[in-house]
């Protein structure tokens, strides 16, 4: 877990959050991750709407989640919200999701990260 994980998961922790959904700390840390990832494309997506045409610097990978690990499935350095939904609908239509399994976006600063060349 990194850092800013688990700080998160030591706040929910602290205050006791996990409680009401029964839910462990680490897993809503994760969850809360993904969200800001995804608000992060949304906001390049609206930015790129409206002209801006900001940039996402970063690696992202695409990976099956199960229960207890995680299987590298594509990566791209798409640089545009529009680049990375294109490049995520075409690696979930090549790598079907199996039973069990969710999907799981990470960056070059994910613990779940894994070291592999550009396509």
């Amino acid at each position: 877990m990194d850092d800013l994980a688990e700080d998160i998961r030591a706040l929910i922790n602290s205050r006791s959050r996990e409680a009401d959904s029964d839910t462990p700390d680490y897993i809503l840390a994760e969850y809360l991750l993904a969200s800001l990832c995804a608000f992060e494309v949304g906001v390049n997506r609206r930015d790129g709407f409206y002209g801006l045409h900001l940039k996402l610097e970063r690696v992202h990978q695409l990976h099956w989640e199960f229960d207890n690990h995680t299987e590298f499935k594509s990566q791209t350095d798409a640089k545009t919200g529009e680049e990375i939904r294109a490049w995520t609908e075409a690696t979930k239509e090549e790598f079907p999701l199996p039973e069990g399994a969710q999907w799981l976006m990470v960056n070059e600063d994910s613990e779940y990260f894994v070291r592999a060349a550009l396509p």
